[in-house]
């Protein structure tokens, strides 16, 4: 080729080094495109964890009103300040949840979930104190059911249900599916055990439905502590710190599921159960249950924090590794083309 015999020695060197060198710049790039879209992955997973706090505390707080309202209008009418109180501790649930979608619902195409619940939410609590106990549990029940619905969405969303790590992958499974199905299923329990107590007498389908509840919570549980036994494998120095809410979490429902327990086994109600007792209990183990939450979610937080540092730490030394190596290639051949043209 007629241009290049009118190059120099060197520039023809440098030329090669050069065509040599775009396939590993286009290698380069590719790597460091599969980094970021990695480091991407899991910052999508932090906000993921970010949006579903103040749903975890919406769970809890709009379940115990449930079970509050669901005992007065079975009949105790001293639970009516409860439920005022737990009315206005769910004003500042409502407002921290306002915050987090107007920060993070774009990001997470959280759409209009959110103010679809809020509504629902308002209507009830305007409703509640002239319901019949069935529909007050059943509208409860519902709204509760599209806080879990919200929860799924956010987790696909956000990429949690596709994180790539062992011991990542089953904090999500605890933090997102497990414990706020399960501490459902508790809440759920806790107000047809609180409701039977508090009309002194059994309705129809109360004790199968008793039964059923306590069969899947035991289901339920098992499932939980597979997860948790994964986790564990998958990363032992996690076992510390999980392993007092673990504990905690599974005292406390045993004490609770064997009230209910007994109570399903009875024919009557006795005299001496108390609605307050038996809903102290169910709470206590649900509180317990969202205490292993509020412990797997920094953890899973931080393990992600890890991974994107971990990334972009290989990817600096890629970048550097690769731009060290065309130097000392430039280099080489100006040497080269020096050593021939003298």
């Amino acid at each position: 080729m007629p241009l290049l015999h009118r190059l120099k020695i060197w520039q023809k060197l440098a030329l090669l080094v050069a065509v040599l060198g775009l396939p590993i710049g286009l290698l380069t790039y590719l790597l460091m495109a599969e980094k970021n879209l990695a480091i991407d992955f899991a910052y999508q997973e932090i906000r993921g964890t970010q949006y579903l706090q103040p749903v975890r505390t919406l769970l809890q707080h709009i379940a115990e009103h449930r079970g509050l309202s669901s005992t007065y209008l079975d009949g105790d009418a001293s639970f009516r300040e409860k439920i005022t109180a737990k009315q206005d501790q769910l004003v500042a649930d409502l407002t921290a949840m306002d915050a987090v979608d107007a920060q993070l619902g774009n990001t997470l195409q959280s759409n209009d979930s959110w103010p679809t619940i809020k509504t629902d939410w308002k209507n009830l609590k305007m409703a509640v104190f002239n319901l019949t106990a069935k529909d007050s549990f059943a509208r409860h029940t519902a709204l509760i059911g599209k806080l879990l619905d919200l929860t799924l969405y956010i987790s696909i969303t956000s990429n949690l249900v596709l994180d790539p790590e062992p011991e990542t992958y089953y904090l999500m499974d605890i933090a997102i599916n497990r414990i706020p199905i399960l501490t459902e299923r508790l809440g759920q329990l806790r107000a047809m055990a609180a409701g039977i107590i508090a009309r002194h007498q059994f309705m129809e389908n109360d004790h199968i439905n008793l039964s059923k509840g306590l069969g899947q919570i035991e289901m339920m549980r098992t499932n939980l502590q597979g997860s948790l036994e994964a986790v564990f494998q998958a990363n032992e120095m996690l076992k510390p710190v999980l392993g007092t809410q673990q504990a905690a979490f599974a005292t406390s429902t045993d004490v609770f599921l064997s009230a209910v327990e007994q109570l399903a086994r009875s024919d009557q109600v006795g005299p001496t159960l108390s609605p307050s007792a038996i809903f102290g209990a169910g709470t206590q183990a649900i509180t317990a249950g969202f205490s292993l939450y509020d412990a797997a979610i920094p953890v899973l937080q931080d393990l992600l924090q890890n991974r994107i540092h971990t990334l972009n730490k290989k990817e600096l030394i890629t970048l550097a590794g690769v731009l060290a190596a065309v130097l000392l290639a430039l280099l080489f051949a100006y040497g080269i083309g020096r050593l021939l043209v003298q």
